[in-house]
């Protein structure tokens, strides 16, 4: 069986031909309280991955969503 590679790996990628876009989902289910600071560590989080498919992708733009689900939906 072949081992997984550990690193950052995002949700889906979006990708738009027509526009040149690449759109990085990150789904994220932080505590109420601490939700615009989870938000912003994910942003972080992705910065590399989001450089590297620009380089693989030139002309494309890249984009994140972080989508905050707190706990009752």
């Amino acid at each position: 069986m072949r081992e997984r590679k550990k690193g950052n790996r995002p949700g889906p990628l979006v990708t738009k031909r027509k526009e040149k876009v690449i759109n990085v989902v990150e789904m994220v289910c932080p505590s109420w309280r601490n939700r615009r600071e989870t938000d912003t560590r994910k942003t972080e989080k992705y910065g590399t991955v989001r450089r590297e498919l620009m380089e693989r992708n030139q002309g494309f733009r890249v984009q994140q969503t972080n989508v905050v689900v707190d706990v009752l939906g």
